[in-house]
């Protein structure tokens, strides 16, 4: 049966030390036919980045099994966390107005606005984590099996 790259699960698995960020830079040179430097070219283009920066992404990508997003996905991602950011604060007031009431529905109306905000502030996290983990390129180090992903 054939077997594409990447298809299967790699022998070994990689994770990114977040907010480690690995500086260090070595050149691999490559040959490749003209015909895929244009498709290369075309890619990265479409993915909103140079062909050097496209080729390491795919490389990222496949080491941690983690998207790897483009500079617009990335701009999408900023938009709607300053969205996302902005309701968890209007629910936030929405909640202490409630909480100052002495209506026992207005408590239960609270409590699940609190925990709305709470919900949108771990996502608003996970998703920094990703914009920084494609903008800051971190480490990359073998996963052991007591890593969490």
């Amino acid at each position: 049966m054939l077997q594409f790259i990447g298809d299967s699960a790699a022998p070994v698995s990689y994770m990114a030390i977040a907010e480690c960020p690995d500086m260090s830079r070595r050149r691999q040179e490559i040959r490749l036919a003209d015909s895929e430097i244009e498709g290369i070219s075309e890619l990265a283009q479409a993915f909103g980045a140079s062909r050097p920066k496209y080729l390491v992404n795919l490389v990222r990508g496949h080491l941690l099994r983690e998207p790897q997003l483009g500079m617009t996905e990335l701009a999408g991602l900023g938009e709607s966390n300053k969205q996302l950011a902005a309701l968890g604060r209007h629910f936030n007031q929405i909640a202490k107005k409630l909480n100052s009431d002495e209506n026992v529905e207005a408590h239960s109306i609270a409590q699940a606005l609190n925990r709305l905000k709470e919900e949108i502030d771990e996502h608003l996290a996970y998703v920094y984590r990703v914009m920084r983990s494609n903008l800051d390129r971190w480490s990359i180090v073998e996963a052991t099996n007591d890593d969490d992903r």
